[in-house]
Order: C-alpha cells, then sequence, then structure tokens
C-alpha cells in the first residue's frame, strides 16, 4: 500500500475554503453523549475540528440536538436504522447491515458530490468498524476522482478479538449461539477490510493497536485515548462507617456490555452478600 498523503491542518480561523475538510461517517449523531462511545467520538470529531478541520457528520439521530459551530455539521440520516434480520441475510455483520439503509447510502452518494465541495474531500472518517459498509464506495470516489483522499478508521475496540471471545463463552439456545458464531466471523472480516483499505487507524490503547496492527495488511496506527473534561468532585475520606457500594457506570445496549454484566453478577453476587456490600448498576439498562 502505498504511503497516506501528508496532512497539513490549517489555523482554525482560516476560511472554510482554505481548511482541510473531512467527512465523516458515523454510525450516529453523537449527542446526547450518553454511552462511551459516543462520548468518544463527539470529542475526538470536535477536537479535529477545533484543530483547524471542517468536519461534516453523518449519523442516525437527531442533528439538533448536537452543537452548532462553523468549523462542523452534523447530518442526521433519514429514517430508522434497519431491523436486526437484516444482518442474518446480509454478508455484513449485524451492527453495519442494520446501517447500511437505501437512505445512508443515497445520504454518502450526495456528500461524495457535494455542491460548493466539488465531490473533494481531504479526509473521510470511518468510525467504528461497522461504518466499513461505505468503504468500497469511498474507494470508487477516490480512485474515479483521482484524488489524495485520506482514509482514516476510527477503532472503539479490537472488535474481532471481542466477538470471538463471546461466541466461545456464549450461553443460550443453539441457534442463538450459532447466530454470535456467524456474526463475529464476519466482524472479523469486516475488520480486517477496513483496516487494510484505510491509511491510518486510531486505537484507544496501545494494546489495541499493537494487536490490530498484527492483522495483514493493516494501516499505519495513532494511539487516541479517552479522557474527561467533566466536573471534579471534592476529596473525600474514606472510613470502616462509609457505605460498602459498588457502582458500574454505562450503557449496556450493546449484547457483549450486557453478557459481560451478566457474567460479572453471577460471580460477584455471592461473594457481594457475604460482605455486606452493594452492587449498583447505573446506566440505561435493557428490561
Amino acid at each position: 500500500m502505498s504511503a497516506a498523503p501528508q496532512l497539513h491542518l490549517t489555523n482554525a480561523a482560516s476560511t472554510a475554503s482554505e481548511r482541510l475538510r473531512c467527512l465523516w461517517i458515523g454510525r450516529y449523531i453523537p449527542h446526547p453523549m450518553n454511552e462511551g462511545a459516543k462520548v468518544y467520538s463527539a470529542k475526538l470529531a470536535a477536537s479535529l475540528a477545533s484543530a483547524g478541520c471542517f468536519v461534516r457528520v453523518l449519523g442516525f439521530g437527531d442533528a439538533s440536538r448536537a452543537p452548532g459551530s462553523d468549523d462542523m455539521e452534523w447530518v442526521s440520516v433519514p429514517g430508522s436504522r434497519g431491523r436486526d434480520l437484516s444482518g442474518i441475510v446480509n454478508r455484513l455483520p449485524l451492527a453495519a447491515a442494520v446501517d447500511a439503509t437505501p437512505a445512508y447510502r443515497a445520504l454518502l452518494e450526495r456528500q461524495l458530490q457535494a455542491p460548493g465541495f466539488d465531490g473533494q474531500w481531504d479526509i473521510i472518517v470511518f468510525d467504528c468498524y461497522a461504518s466499513g459498509w461505505a468503504l468500497a464506495r469511498c474507494e470508487q470516489f477516490r480512485r474515479g476522482r483521482g484524488t489524495n483522499t485520506v482514509f482514516v478508521h476510527v477503532s472503539h475496540n479490537e472488535e474481532g478479538a471481542v466477538w470471538a471471545s463471546l461466541a466461545e463463552q456464549m450461553s443460550g439456545s443453539s441457534v442463538r449461539r450459532w447466530l454470535v458464531r456467524r456474526n463475529a466471523t464476519k466482524v472479523a472480516q469486516l475488520e480486517r477490510r477496513v483496516l487494510a483499505g484505510v491509511d491510518l487507524f486510531s486505537a484507544i490503547t496501545d494494546e489495541d493497536a499493537a494487536s490490530l496492527r498484527r492483522i495483514p495488511n493493516a494501516a499505519r496506527s495513532i494511539t487516541l485515548m479517552p479522557g474527561y473534561d467533566g466536573p471534579i468532585a471534592e476529596p473525600r475520606e474514606i472510613t470502616a462507617s462509609t457505605p460498602r457500594r459498588v457502582v458500574i457506570v454505562g450503557s449496556f445496549n450493546w449484547v457483549v456490555k450486557r453478557e459481560n454484566l451478566q457474567r460479572f453478577v453471577e460471580h460477584a453476587d455471592s461473594l457481594f452478600a457475604q460482605h455486606g456490600i452493594e452492587l449498583v448498576v447505573a446506566g440505561e439498562v435493557p428490561q
């Protein structure tokens, strides 16, 4: 694979025509930031914009809930995601299959021919492996235009390994186990395809970056660890009188997180009860 073109960000005060232009293909409009993945995506896109790049983010959700800026645009995909059943008959894994709706494909097509941009994007970001459904069309765009558009993949996990582990330990019916194994295979295939098709990928840990680089033909990598910029509580002293309590905060809509939470509770419940420890799970948890 040829070396990726070099990126040179202009000052944020430059005019839009002078800035690098980035098309960010996401799974959702990451506002409100009520999940870890949304926080990571929203902050990363905003950081790119603050460095002097014009960023247009595509995704499912309500763009009006995202903060407005001269440096960023949020564009909602019309309609809703596809049905989960589409992932069973599709060559794509479930997360990509439900995103790759006709409406999203049409929206992507319009962005690749956006008025005022002459179809020119300096950077195209594929946020999460599931956005890999758009890679082939973007490759056609780059070849057809003869551009030096840089492709970047924002990884949130080593997805192939995560799903392989889930498939190996999944409980439930034989049909459910088969579906998870099949999806795990498709996740690994798409992840390999994305890593080999982009010029650069980011990872949230050095361990993930090193592991993903071992995939054949994987692109160069950079580690961008999540940070925290919220309020900080006052220091407090934990004494013997402090209630013994463990709090798990997060969103558990993703099947992998639900399975991990269930396993943790199975192991911790009796031990916590013996030692008078309360477990609190705070966040979005399906019934």
